[in-house]
């Protein structure tokens, strides 16, 4: 790590952790006027189990209390447009992980689905969150794509972006997705 990297991440990491500080009286502006059609939504999910040191993206330590009341309010801004006017065609969740707390994410989903004609669902996620199970809900729930971060399949690089002990080696990565994509099959 450069002398400087350190000190940086410092400073990032505490200025995100005042900005993910939520509290009661905090008062939803309101939003624009709505577009005369649906259009694409955007949904950041900044939670990760485990901060990769290369990713430069929002994102935040997961924590089952604060991703909670995230959602709640995510889901209250949702809400919140949806009486404003706004229609969704297409959602896409980023983060972060999205899939880290599969529960609030299809409660979510499901909830932009009530509310708008939402024609495809697109999430990101890690290899380690390709279970059968819960990729068969995201499923029923109408996800449509999925973007795996995979990052590399060499060992040597997943070991130096300390994503090996987390996500496992190359050759385990490639059976998931194969699984995944097996499983999505009818």
């Amino acid at each position: 790590m450069l002398w400087f990297e350190r000190p940086f991440l410092s400073v990032l990491h505490r200025e995100y952790s005042a900005a993910m500080r939520f509290t009661e009286d905090d008062v939803a502006r309101s939003p624009p006027p709505a577009p005369s059609r649906p259009c694409q939504l955007y949904v950041h999910v900044p939670f990760c189990e485990v901060l990769c040191p290369f990713c430069s993206f929002h994102r935040v330590r997961y924590r089952e209390d604060r991703t909670a009341r995230y959602f709640d309010a995510l889901r209250g801004e949702i809400r919140l447009y949806h009486e404003a006017g706004f229609r969704f065609s297409d959602v896409y969740v980023g983060g972060g992980t999205p899939t880290v707390d599969s529960t609030q994410l299809l409660e979510t989903i499901a909830l932009v689905r009530s509310l708008s004609p939402v024609h495809t669902v697109s999430i990101e996620t890690n290899p380690n969150h390709l279970e059968p199970a819960v990729l068969q809900q995201y499923r029923a729930a109408g996800v449509t794509r999925m973007s795996v971060g995979v990052q590399s399949f060499d060992d040597g690089l997943l070991r130096g972006m300390e994503r090996l002990e987390k996500y496992g080696n190359g050759e385990q990565i490639r059976a998931r997705l194969a699984a995944a994509h097996g499983s999505s099959r009818p």
